[in-house]
């Protein structure tokens, strides 16, 4: 697959994530008034486990062992996520009394590229298949 393809995918599917953690998101703080860390918290693992599902199938269409792949994505992009948007929405919503929808808004911008590189180079990667000589004709006694 083309890069810019699978670029593309990876955006598309992270827009949709997106939505789906700002709706969650609002619901929870707005509606429910959950604190802003628990919402922002409960929101984060829901656009995970849907990020993880629509990469597997439609980004990277990966048919690899798939507890592996999703231990693999949550102690990346899952840990990565958590920490940089609780850290971030944390700082701008407390310190510049920021929307958390706009904060939450720059937060997912600036870790997209990150958690693209670790989908890219270890979550989805495929094992290179390692060169194997064909010992069919090689006699058993030289």
């Amino acid at each position: 697959m083309r890069p810019s393809v699978r670029i593309t995918r990876f955006l598309a599917v992270g827009l949709l994530g997106f939505s789906l953690q700002i709706v969650l998101l609002e619901i929870l703080h707005r509606y429910l008034h959950w604190n802003d860390l628990l919402a922002t918290a409960i929101a984060l693992e829901a656009t995970l486990l849907h990020n993880f599902y629509w990469h597997r199938r439609f980004t990277w269409k990966s048919n690899g062992p798939l507890p592996v792949q999703l231990y693999r994505f949550h102690l990346t992009n899952g840990l990565f996520a958590f920490t940089a948007n609780l850290l971030l929405i944390s700082w701008w919503t407390r310190l510049f009394h920021m929307p958390i929808v706009l904060a939450t808004t720059l937060s997912a911008m600036l870790c997209s590229s990150a958690n693209f590189a670790f989908c890219q180079l270890w979550t989805f990667a495929t094992a290179t298949p390692r060169h194997t000589p064909n010992t069919s004709s090689t006699p058993l006694f030289p």
